[in-house]
């Protein structure tokens, strides 16, 4: 279900945050009479593959740390970088 909201594929962020508001929304229709039970109750959120960080090469930190060498932040961004 999740996955459909939008017409697009969702991000686990965005699911995150949207089930528990659909499901709160539902339940609150329940409470006040609108609807009979609510059908979030059998909805799972789906399992994100979730990918792994890639750190970067040698050649990458340079492109990184070069703009701001001589920059008030050159020393922060060196850190951590």
């Amino acid at each position: 279900m999740f996955s459909k909201l939008g017409g697009g594929t969702l991000l686990h962020s965005e699911t995150q945050f949207q089930e528990p508001f659909l499901k709160r929304a539902l339940n609150s229709a329940v409470d006040w009479g609108l609807i009979r039970h609510s059908p979030a109750q059998a909805v799972r959120a789906p399992n994100v593959a979730r990918k792994e960080m890639r750190a970067l090469n040698a050649d990458e930190v340079k492109r990184l740390l070069s703009p701001t060498a001589e920059t008030a932040i050159g020393a922060l961004v060196k850190v951590a970088a």
